[in-house]
Order: structure tokens, then C-alpha cells, then sequence
């Protein structure tokens, strides 16, 4: 039997039922189904109960007649044989297979931050999203699967725990799996990307040639390249500059200038060479994330080094 829903709300159910199974939904029909499903869980549980339940059948039938759709129950017509039954009924589970094609589009949502902001958003499911500068992901939460893609930037996820639906977040070097942990993905380049694990535990994969999963655990970090994920151990201190970003900030020990820029420049949506000559130089200490010009003030001051700036927020490193 169909669970006792709110009148209004069985009446719109069993209206959209009627018009999956009549077929041809305009563009914007099914923009408006989408969106009236996304207004409540009712709204789905209500809709699932007239495709799964023949008991719906009277109600489907009066939706029918309001749409025009050969009905003849004014006539005194109305046809209760099994072949109709089986008609209306067949129609419902249409409609249902169909409501996995309507819903995945509009399940996406995209998030994104502008140079020089940070961001938090929570998904649907309560998982939270910290999101870094310059930063662009797509979350599609469906009933089976929770999919995110971090196409740029970088972002720590505090996944709400769900093993029936697994969570994972793909970037263009590789992929992570899990159920319910906390976790910092960085993707600011396609030749720099990494997974490091706060709590919990993941699988990550790449692209490499066997894409084989590794098991990562938390205090672990794993660099997507290569023909399988490389995996290490963060000390204390790494795994906090690995987050640093959050506090604000950013943090180096021995860092390649390359890389050290790649961070800084990420962060305010600019581009940068560096001469070869300058390839081996390394760079620590601790710096304000939004100060870009104190930067860069300070590694012209700490390595034989000048920043050229030129426009369109492009950065030449020299040797001085």
C-alpha cells in the first residue's frame, strides 16, 4: 500500500507519474518534476509509491482524465481489466527508471571560489566541503553513489559516514573512495596532485597504467603519479603544513621554489616562469596567504632571485 502522504502532494505524484508514462516531457516539464522533487524527500518517497504500488492505479487514472490522456471515466467507462491495469501499471515503472535520468543532471551542483577566497559549503548529505582559493568542484549526490569532481584548486572533505552510498572525489590524475573520514585533495596542477588523510581511511587510484587501489590511512599522503599512487608518512609538522591553507596560511620546509610559487599563485588566480637557472632553489618559512606582494617582497630578499611583474597577473622569476 502507498504510505499516507499529504493530499496535495499525492495528487502532484501521481500527475507526474501519468505524464512520465504519456512521454515527450517538454524541456521545462522536466525541469519542474526535477525541482518539485528536490523540494522534500516526501516528494520522491510519494512519487516511487505510485510507480512500485498497483494500488495506485485509481489515482493515476483521475490524473489522467485532469490531462486528457483516453480516459472515458465520465462515460461510465472506466476500465479495471488486467490488460488495462497492466498498461497503467507498465507505465509507472517507466516512469520510474526515468526519474534516475531526470534526477542526475539536476543533482549537480557546482561550487567554485574566486582568487584570493576561501569557502565552506555542506552537501546534502551534512558532508563538509572546505574549499581553497581558486577552486572549482562539481558534487553529484545520488541515492546510490556520492561523486564529487575536483576539477582545480584544492579542498578538505569531512565526509558524513554512509557505507551504503561510497563517496569519492575524482581529479584528472586519479580518483579516491571512501565511506565516511576526513581528507585534503590538492589539484592545483595536473603534474602536483595529492590525497592526504586526516582521519580514517581511503583508497586511492590513478591513472597510471594498472590503476590499482592503495589503502591510505590517516597521517598518510599519496602523490598521484607514476604507475600507482607513492605513499608516505607525514611527521606532525607536514601534516599540518599540508593543511596550513585553512589557518590562512602557507607553510615551507625545504620546498622547491616551483612548487612554493605554484602555491602562491594558485591562490590569486596567477601564472608564472621561472628561469631554468633558478631550477634547485628551495624556499621555508611561514607566510600570509592573502599577501602576495609580502611574498614575494621576501623571496626576492632570502634567494638570488627578481620577480618581474607583467600583466594579465603574470609572474617572470629571474636570477638577480
Amino acid at each position: 500500500m502507498i504510505p499516507a502522504f499529504d493530499p496535495e502532494v499525492e495528487e502532484t505524484a501521481s500527475l507526474w507519474a501519468a505524464r512520465l508514462r504519456a512521454g515527450n516531457l517538454k524541456p521545462e516539464q522536466a525541469r519542474e518534476f526535477r525541482e518539485w522533487l528536490q523540494l522534500s524527500p516526501r516528494h520522491g518517497a510519494c512519487f516511487e509509491s505510485y510507480c512500485a504500488d498497483s494500488a495506485s492505479i485509481d489515482a493515476s487514472l483521475l490524473v489522467l482524465k485532469s490531462e486528457g490522456l483516453a480516459l472515458e471515466a465520465e462515460r461510465g467507462e472506466r476500465r479495471s481489466s488486467p490488460r488495462a491495469i497492466g498498461w497503467i501499471a507498465g507505465g509507472l515503472a517507466v516512469a520510474a527508471a526515468a526519474v534516475a535520468v531526470l534526477l542526475w543532471p539536476a543533482s549537480a551542483q557546482v561550487y567554485q571560489t574566486l582568487p584570493g577566497d576561501r569557502n565552506t559549503v555542506t552537501l546534502e548529505d551534512g558532508t563538509r566541503v572546505e574549499m581553497n582559493a581558486n577552486t572549482r568542484l562539481t558534487a553529484r549526490l545520488g541515492r546510490a553513489q556520492r561523486s564529487l569532481e575536483l576539477e582545480r584548486g584544492e579542498a578538505l572533505f569531512i565526509v558524513t559516514k554512509d557505507p551504503a552510498r561510497p563517496f569519492t572525489v575524482a581529479v584528472s590524475q586519479g580518483n579516491v573512495r571512501v565511506t565516511g573520514t576526513i581528507f585534503n585533495v590538492s589539484a592545483h596542477s595536473a603534474s602536483e596532485q595529492s590525497v592526504t588523510v586526516l582521519e580514517g581511511r581511503v583508497e586511492v587510484s590513478n591513472n597510471g597504467p594498472s590503476g590499482a587501489a592503495v589503502a591510505l590511512h590517516a597521517g598518510e599522503h599519496a602523490a598521484l603519479f607514476g604507475i600507482e599512487p607513492a605513499v608516505r608518512t607525514l611527521s606532525a609538522a607536514e601534516l599540518s603544513r599540508a593543511t596550513s591553507w585553512r589557518r590562512g596560511v602557507v607553510e615551507f620546509e625545504g620546498e622547491p621554489l616551483r612548487s612554493a610559487l605554484a602555491k602562491m599563485a594558485a591562490y590569486h588566480g596567477y601564472t608564472f616562469d621561472v628561469s631554468p637557472q633558478l631550477d634547485g632553489l628551495t624556499l621555508g618559512g611561514s607566510y600570509d596567504l592573502v599577501e602576495l606582494e609580502s611574498f614575494l617582497n621576501a623571496i626576492e630578499q632570502v634567494l638570488p632571485l627578481k620577480v618581474m611583474r607583467g600583466g594579465n597577473k603574470h609572474l617572470r622569476i629571474v636570477p638577480r
